[in-house]
């Protein structure tokens, strides 16, 4: 049976000369790549030098999730990503076994990915300003993110990950925005553009997800998917109206 170091390093194809570096003789090596039980001390080395989560070499990812999810992705790149992706989703369960179910306030609002243009993503901004977020289009959404977890179910999460940079991932009734640590107004946009994926996107709560390498820089399959979230950012952020009156 794969423990859950073996899978991590598996993930990353981090070979026997890769933990050397560590400082571990070439027998302990040998014994943690055949699934040896590492100690507190060489977890945190391994998890510091190669930039894993503590979690995931003590309690595993959760491999098979990725196969029941619906995956979307805006990569220009899988390296690195695909660890990610499965770390998000691993947290997403164990956070949906523990929270209380908040179905009632799940908004969807279904848009054929043929009708997102520019104005259709202005006329969901106001909306969602209006009608989801309860403010008017002058008020600057400096509390954006309770405002977001006041009307809906979405939970909105800092991370510290490397090739994603916002992420919504939901599951059994729940919603979480996960979000890379960046400058302040870029996560602010990165959210606002999430949202937007929550609100037309993820239409199947028990098992969903949409991730974003770069929001600024959208590829692949879903590139017109991405360019409406970021004209519905940018109008959420600075709806026309409201930057007129003001």
């Amino acid at each position: 049976m794969t423990t859950p170091l073996q899978e991590q390093l598996q993930l990353r194809a981090i070979d026997a000369s890769a933990l050397s570096v560590l400082g571990f003789d070439g027998r302990r090596v040998e014994e943690l790549l055949n699934g040896a039980d590492p100690t507190i001390t060489e977890v945190r080395r391994i998890a510091g030098h190669f930039n894993i989560p503590v979690r995931s070499i003590i309690s595993g990812v959760i491999k098979s999730k990725r196969g029941e999810f619906k995956l979307r992705e805006n990569f220009g790149s899988k390296t690195g990503g695909g660890y990610e992706v499965l770390d998000l989703l691993d947290r997403a369960e164990l956070l949906a076994k523990v929270l209380p179910e908040n179905t009632e306030r799940r908004i969807f609002i279904a848009i054929k990915t043929e009708e997102k243009n520019f104005e259709a993503a202005e006329e969901l901004a106001a909306f969602c300003r209006a009608e989801v977020l309860g403010v008017d289009s002058v008020t600057p959404l400096i509390d954006l993110e309770d405002r977001l977890y006041a009307k809906t179910n979405a939970r909105t999460l800092i991370v510290g990950l490397r090739s994603i940079e916002g992420s919504v991932v939901a599951q059994f009734a729940h919603s979480f925005i996960f979000l890379s640590t960046r400058p302040d107004p870029r996560m602010r946009f990165t959210l606002a553009h999430e949202i937007c994926h929550y609100l037309c996107d993820i239409s199947d709560g028990m098992g969903s997800a949409w991730f974003d390498e770069d929001t600024l820089n959208p590829v692949g399959d879903f590139r017109r998917d991405e360019i409406f979230a970021n004209s519905f950012a940018s109008a959420l952020l600075l709806p026309p109206t409201g930057v007129g009156e003001a």
